[in-house]
């Protein structure tokens, strides 16, 4: 068997799932929120590209909280904190005591929301909707309902793992990834190229263009 990990290193391994979560949620959010004449320029990449990545937020939120014996998670950070407490170089017991307290609390109002979670996981539904795969509004109108809870499952996991890693690594995190609203520069690029392209129909024919103009375009 190898050997365990560190707290430092349960922590380490927590706060990136939290942060390649949260950005998988934010880009599929920001493209939902897309206008529907940019996603419908690329029907099939938009749409899978949203099922992508809230499935992969899914994953990784299931992840920090798996009831797998052995899996690095947040219940193993608490463990392990517990048998561990007088180890933390930036804290002492009482505190880490107090903050595996709040983490259960947090836990026990997220149960419902991670409950939910466990019973879509590896379901998603596009694997029984084949419409979101290649229609990007469908795959947006699916997507909605699943954002409230991993929000709240990434924003109370973060504050669980940060309150943890100040006391043993006098480390916090916004736990985001860097320049993970790129996507935006795509939409867009996207965006310009459609409303160039109505604007010289138009320019053409003097007529309005039989096809969607996107949003601000004049």
């Amino acid at each position: 068997m190898g050997q365990a990990p560190t707290i430092e290193q349960i922590i380490h391994t927590l706060m990136y799932q939290v942060a390649a979560g949260k950005a998988h949620l934010v880009v599929a959010k920001g493209l939902s929120n897309s206008d529907p004449v940019v996603l419908n320029a690329a029907r099939v990449f938009f749409a899978m590209s949203i099922d992508a990545h809230i499935y992969y937020s899914q994953m990784y939120a299931a992840r920090l909280h798996d009831q797998t014996r052995g899996a690095v998670t947040v219940s193993m950070l608490l463990r392990r904190a517990g048998k561990e407490a007088s180890s933390a170089k930036y804290g002492n017991g009482a505190e880490v005591r107090a903050a595996i307290a709040s983490s259960e609390k947090i836990l026990s109002a997220l149960a419902g929301r991670l409950k939910s979670l466990a019973a879509v996981r590896n379901k998603w539904l596009a694997h029984t909707d084949p419409r979101t795969l290649t229609d990007p509004v469908r795959a947006s109108v699916v997507a909605r309902p699943f954002f409230p809870d991993l929000e709240e499952i990434f924003q109370g996991t973060g504050t669980i793992v940060n309150e943890f890693s100040r006391l043993y690594r006098d480390i916090t995190g916004i736990l985001e990834i860097l320049d993970q609203t790129d996507y935006e520069t795509v939409v867009e690029f996207v965006s310009a190229a459609k409303c160039e392209q109505v604007r010289r129909y138009e320019a053409e024919f003097g007529v309005p263009a039989p096809f969607p103009r996107p949003k601000g375009c004049q």
